[in-house]
C-alpha cells in the first residue's frame, strides 16, 4: 500500500515537472500539494481502518433516531450533528476539502452527510431549490451556512474530526428535506 502511494506521488511529480514552468500557476501548485497531502491522509486511513476505534466518549446513534446523552461527558454523533470532516480531493467542481458536515443518518461506522459552506449560492442556484439555508450551527462560529443537497454523500467516521461537535435545530433539517424534494433526486 505504501509503495503504491510512493509510485503515485512520483508519477504526479513527474507529470508536473514535464509541464513548462510558464504553464504552472499558483493554483496548480496548490492543487498538487493538496492532492499529495490527501493521498497521504487517505493511505493512513486505509492502513489503519481495521484497527480504528472511536474516541471513548463518542457514541454513534444509529439510523434516524435522536437521543440525549446519558451522562454529561458523552458525545453523541447522530442526525443533526455537525462536525468538521475531510471530503477528500475533488475533480472539477466536486465538493472537497475539510468542511463542516451535517449528519443526516448514521449506519454502522458510516454516515450520510451533507457538507456545509459559508459561500452563499447565486440567485440562479437558489432558484434551483437544491440549496438549504442553515441559519445557525450551535457550537460553531455564528454565520449563515448553505447545504447543496446534491453534495450529499456517505462518509466513514474515520473522516470526522471530533474536537468540535455542533448541531442544528429541526428547522435546518426541514430545509434540507425541502431541498432534497426539490432536487427530484431523493424521491418525492
Amino acid at each position: 500500500m505504501i509503495n503504491a502511494t510512493r509510485v503515485a506521488r512520483l508519477k504526479l511529480k513527474s507529470l508536473y515537472r514535464s509541464r513548462s514552468v510558464a504553464d504552472a500557476t499558483t493554483n496548480d501548485v496548490e492543487r498538487a500539494k493538496n492532492f499529495l497531502e490527501w493521498m497521504g491522509s487517505k493511505t493512513e486511513m486505509v492502513i489503519h481502518e481495521n484497527t480504528y476505534t472511536l474516541p471513548a466518549d463518542v457514541t454513534l446513534v444509529q439510523g434516524m433516531q435522536v437521543k440525549r446523552p446519558a451522562n454529561p461527558n458523552e458525545r453523541l454523533i447522530q442526525r443533526g450533528t455537525v462536525l468538521w470532516m475531510d471530503f477528500g480531493e475533488n475533480i472539477g467542481q466536486e465538493f472537497s476539502g475539510r468542511h463542516p458536515g451535517l449528519i443526516l443518518k448514521v449506519g454502522g461506522l458510516t454516515a450520510v452527510v451533507v457538507p456545509l459552506s459559508s459561500q452563499a449560492p447565486t440567485t440562479a442556484q437558489l432558484q434551483s431549490g437544491i440549496y438549504a439555508k442553515i441559519d445557525h450551527v450551535y457550537n460553531f462560529t455564528p454565520m449563515v451556512r448553505w447545504a447543496n443537497v446534491l453534495n450529499t454523500t456517505a462518509l466513514s467516521v474515520q473522516r470526522f474530526h471530533f474536537q468540535r461537535i455542533g448541531g442544528v435545530k429541526g428547522n435546518a433539517l426541514d430545509n434540507i428535506k425541502t431541498a432534497m424534494r426539490a432536487s427530484k433526486v431523493f424521491g418525492h
